[in-house]
Parts: structure tokens; sequence; C-alpha cells
């Protein structure tokens, strides 16, 4: 069992009534964090489930929940709290079954134009009584009926679901994003079908006046690389991408939040690569268009490029011609420890997650992934034909004489101190689509 520091306490997740509840016993929700649904009168518990809510780039301190898959005895739990929380976006990163396991419970009819019931059998408002010290107490309990209104297969690696949902005689739609093909115990060989999918999320809810629930199995690993793609792309979108950005704090800062989001080392890499991705289109849709910065007074300001620069060299640079992949077998050499969060002073803990229920693999440590981030990832000369083909466009890439992969940066947006901001060009980031982009409403 993982200790739980004391500053981030898990005692909700440990209590008898709630033990049941949690899919994996080391992955419990923080409980200055967690999503608290509506409790039941009398009914210890009632109010838990395995969700914590996570802040986003605009400051909105629930501009997602990360949660775990659910399990048979939470689906009333999981779709009660789609619907308390106003939830209209779904992202799945897992599959119902994988590699012989369940990782997540089906909470969806399977077939189109079919509704399923989630609640009680009579399918209305029920009164219920219960007796605490001999005093009978009422509540209501309604119903979650779901209709699988339609689904569409939009490219190879995700599709989308929409639901209509009725509850005490209200209705809604909500959209739901399902990558069917992360691999079990892996990450995608690209990032494209990942950034397509954050793109059509944030099609359907541009904002973060709502949360968008994000799940895979544990609800940390998977969970946590789309949550931290979608934070940096909101950043660029919103012009508030500053000099000092750094991945690894954005991360860190999101375990403070939930227990091991981005779990991996190859995690890791992936959000590294999807970031250097978007970084890299944002500059050609720069270069596409007559771009104009502003002040707050809509004075035009000059693109500070060196500044920029400085942060794309940073994600994709090797000061030392040793790997990451390196420094993450030489960590594993260390001993095991309980896992803690990243808010300890000197990252000195390694990270022990729970790939199954019987097998356990070691992440690098968090003094390690800082270490990395600063120089971040190299790629060898046996890796470069594959990295060019996962990625939209690599023009910009010099290799030199050490192998070393860099990216030369003109200009990206502007970035300064101040957070300036700076005003939004025609069309999408990813703009270099594949082929099978289209409209998901279609």
């Amino acid at each position: 069992m993982l200790k739980s520091d004391k500053n981030y306490p898990m005692a909700e997740g440990v209590t008898d009534v709630n033990r049941k509840k949690n899919r994996y016993k080391d992955i419990l929700p923080y409980d200055n964090s967690r999503v608290i649904l509506s409790e039941y009168p009398g009914v210890p518990g009632s109010d838990y489930i395995n969700a914590n809510y996570v802040r986003g780039s605009s400051g909105n301190q629930r501009a997602y929940i990360a949660c775990q898959g659910p399990l048979p005895n939470t689906l009333v739990d999981y779709w009660r709290m789609i619907w308390e929380t106003e939830v209209l976006v779904i992202v799945m990163a897992c599959n119902e079954r994988e590699a012989g396991k369940y990782k997540c419970e089906s909470y969806w009819p399977v077939n189109t134009d079919e509704t399923q019931q989630y609640g009680n059998i009579t399918g209305k408002s029920i009164s219920c009584l219960i007796s605490i010290n001999c005093i009978l107490i009422c509540y209501l309990i309604s119903p979650y009926l779901v209709e699988h209104v339609k689904w569409r297969q939009v490219c190879p690696d995700f599709l989308v679901r929409t639901f209509k949902v009725k509850s005490d005689q209200e209705e809604r739609t909500i959209c739901q994003f399902h990558y069917t093909t992360w691999p079990d115990h892996g990450v995608p060989s690209s990032v494209t079908p990942i950034l397509e999918l954050v793109r059509l999320m944030r099609d359907v809810q541009s904002t973060e006046s709502r949360p968008i629930l994000v799940h895979c199995s544990a609800g940390c690993g998977r969970t946590g690389t789309l949550c931290s793609i979608d934070y940096v792309w909101a950043l660029l979108r919103t012009g508030k991408l500053r000099e000092d950005f750094s991945l690894f704090e954005i991360i860190c800062d999101m375990r403070r939040q939930r227990t091991s989001m981005v779990q991996t080392l190859e995690q890791y890499i992936l959000c590294y690569k999807a970031v250097a991705t978007l970084f890299e289109q944002h500059l050609k849709l720069i270069d596409a268009h007559t771009y104009e910065n502003i002040d707050l007074n809509g004075d035009p300001l000059a693109i500070e490029v060196s500044s920029l620069k400085n942060i794309l060299d940073s994600i994709i640079q090797n000061n030392d011609n040793q790997s990451i992949e390196n420094n993450y077998e030489d960590d594993n050499q260390s001993k095991d420890l309980d896992v803690q969060q990243c808010s300890k002073p000197q990252f000195q803990h390694q990270l022990e997650i729970q790939q199954s229920r019987s097998v356990k693999q070691h992440v690098p440590s968090e003094h390690v992934l800082r270490k990395q981030s600063n120089k971040s990832f190299t790629l060898n000369s046996a890796k470069l034909s594959v990295y060019k083909q996962q990625h939209l466009s690599l023009d910009d890439l010099e290799l030199d004489d050490n192998t070393t992969l860099k990216v030369r940066m003109a200009t990206l947006c502007q970035c300064s101190p101040a957070g300036r901001h700076f005003r939004s060009v025609p069309g999408s980031i990813a703009s270099s689509a594949p082929s099978w982009r289209h409209s998901i409403w279609t």
C-alpha cells in the first residue's frame, strides 16, 4: 500500500465504505481536490468517487476531471458525477479490456438508438426511506437514462460517440472521444492522432467554463498525458506562453492535484514530442498569415523571437550526448521507494506504478525528470526516420555530428513576462491535417 504524503492526504479513499470503489488500491484521489458528489443523508461514502479536479491554463481550478475508469459498482456514481459537474465532453483513453484484463466498465449502451438506465429500476425519481437512530429520513434518487445516439470512426485511432442523457426532466447532449489504439503499457507511435483528438475536443468545447472529463483505467497516466498536451495547446491558442515555460513544472503541478499524472518515462517523452509538434505547426501558421501583435492599448508589439526560440530549444536539445533513455536506465538501478508527490523540495523519491495487479515497473525519480526536462530528449540516428514519420512536418530539423535533434525556430507567438496577448489567426494550429480529418458532426 502506498503511503500518503501528510500534505496531500487520501483519507477518504481508504475508508472501509469507499475501498471497494477504487479500481487500484494504490491510485487514490487527494482529499483536497477530489470531486465531491451530493451526499445521500445517512449513507456513508455516498459523496465519494475516485476522481480529482485539475487546474487548466486559464487558472480555472476545475478545467479537467481526472477519473479512473468506472467499476460495475460505481456506474451510477459515474453518471451522477457527470450530471452534477455538468460535463459535456468525455475523453476515454483506454478500452474496456486490454491484454485480457478489465480496464474500464462500459458506461454507455452498445448499440445506437438504444437507451440504458443507470439508477433505480422504475425510471422515475423515487423516495427512499432510511432509518437513522430510529428517525426516518426521505431523499430522492433520480435515474440517468443514457441514449446512444450515434458514433463515428473519425480516424483509425479514435471514434466519437454522442449520448443524450436525461434526468429530472432535463436532457443534455454529451460527446465522448474514445481513443482505441493506445497500446497497453506503452504509448502511441505517432502524436498526430492525439493532437487531432485534442483539436476536435476543443472544437466541441473551446473554453474551461465547465470541466472536461478525462479518464483511462487508473485515471493518471494516459489521462495526465492528454491533459498536459491540451494545457500547452491552450497556452498557444490564448497567447499565454511565457518565457519561463516549463512542461516539467506543468506536469508537477498536475501531480499535486491528482496522483501519478503522466506515469511513465514513455508518456513523459510523448508529451515533449507533442509539444514540439505544436510549436512547429504554430510556426508554420504564423508564416502563412499576416501576424500582428497588439498590447492592451491596441498598439503593435515586436515579436520576441529570441526568447521564444529558447523555449523550443529547451524542449529539444541534448547537453551531454546522453539520451533520456540512458538516464532512465541508470535511475532504475536505485532502491524501491514509496510514491510521494512533486511538492517535495528535493525530488528524491522514485515513482512506482502498478501496470497490472501483479506486475510492477519503475519510472524515473522526479529529480531525474527535472534534469531531463532541462535538456529534454535527444533522438539517435536510428530513431530519426521514425520520428519524422510521426510528425506532421519537420522541415526545420537539423542533425549535427552528434546525432542530436535540434529545431530551428523563427517565430512562434508573442511571449513576455508581462503575459502579452496576440491576435488569433484564421485556421487551426494543426493546419497540415491528415486526409481523414472531417467534422465529427457530419
